[in-house]
């Protein structure tokens, strides 16, 4: 609860002619290369790691100008892409489109025409290279990306003796591919949002439609769109927006490193909450007397593997869920 009235606080006292460029406005691209550069990286501030590199010196091409953040792009694809620019071949009499063209030079991956200077700056953040032609009204992105990713292992906070070793990781694409894994499944639905005004954070909830309440999807989906923050950095920005009664011993979300805690929560009807850059994904909703309270509440201690312990050693260990409980109220009493 502090830390949602802190945010509230921070938020009054923001002024509200914020400094942060704008870049909401649908700006369309300049035909003339060099405008289109100059207006680009006037949004961009001139920053340092913004880079443009021009491709000229070919008669039968026009001229091109390949944008990316430094260290967002993998340079050895990038040098490809400039090299096959001015070595490929074109066929007698016949002058390809820019698209086809590309098609033919770029690396394997989705290529997507932008028309706004506002679309380009989205896909040059993201870790895509941006492609402008002279005389064109309309560029090409390129999925390049180079991102260092953590390899997959086993959670360090949520170790268990019998189960699975891999846990989730901090990129949001690599999480959603475990939980696909484990639940080969149409009916897993996928969602995603983006949140935060500054960070632009990627939120994926998923669910398993016709074992989720409805209902209860639509409540999370409405508070996450709601959310109005700056920043999103961890999954605990998130479940400090959208949580029910702070002031409770309980807790009515929970957050887990386990790809099969995950999945076990989705069969049983909860939804999940991913956040890009954060191994901890969150499952809502939990109650006290539901059937996901001995399974994942102390996932860190006894109960994560009761998932995979036989089920006439299983009740014995309950006893020290509950037990669990009880102390949490006693010491939420006494504060």
């Amino acid at each position: 609860m502090l830390g949602r009235l802190l945010k509230k606080a921070l938020k009054r006292s923001r002024p509200k002619n914020s400094t942060q460029t704008r870049t909401d406005a649908p700006i369309e691209i300049r035909m003339t290369l060099q405008e289109s550069i100059q207006t680009l990286t006037h949004i961009m501030g001139n920053s340092t790691d913004f880079m443009v590199r021009k491709i000229s010196g070919r008669e039968d091409l026009p001229e091109i100008a390949i944008c990316y953040i430094e260290g967002l792009v993998d340079t050895n694809l990038l040098n490809r892409i400039l090299e096959s620019w001015l070595t490929v071949t074109l066929e007698a009499d016949q002058m390809p489109g820019i698209e086809s063209l590309l098609n033919k030079i770029l690396p394997a991956g989705p290529i997507s025409k932008l028309h706004t200077t506002q679309s380009i700056i989205s896909a040059v953040l993201d870790g895509k290279a941006v492609i402008l032609a002279d005389g064109m009204k309309e560029a090409f992105s390129a999925s390049i990306e180079s991102l260092e990713k953590r390899s997959i292992e086993e959670p360090s906070s949520q170790t268990v003796i019998r189960g699975p070793k891999d846990g989730f990781t901090e990129d949001i694409s690599t999480n959603l591919s475990l939980i696909r894994r484990r639940l080969r499944t149409p009916s897993l639905r996928v969602q995603s949002m983006v949140i935060g005004s500054y960070t632009n954070t990627k939120v994926i909830m998923a669910y398993i439609e016709g074992i989720a309440d409805e209902s209860v999807v639509s409540e999370i989906r409405a508070r996450l769109q709601s959310i109005e923050t700056d920043s999103v950095l961890e999954s605990g920005y998130i479940e400090e927006f959208i949580q029910d009664n702070t002031l409770s011993p309980f807790p009515t979300l929970i957050n887990t490193e386990r790809p099969d805690a995950v999945a076990g929560g989705l069969l049983e009807g909860q939804v999940v909450i991913l956040v890009d850059g954060t191994p901890f994904v969150l499952l809502a909703p939990v109650t006290f007397l539901g059937s996901s309270i001995p399974a994942r509440i102390i996932i860190n201690g006894m109960i994560s593997p009761l998932f995979y312990a036989e089920s006439v050693f299983s009740p014995l260990s309950y006893p020290c869920c509950y037990r669990h409980c009880i102390l949490r109220f006693q010491l939420f009493i006494r504060r």
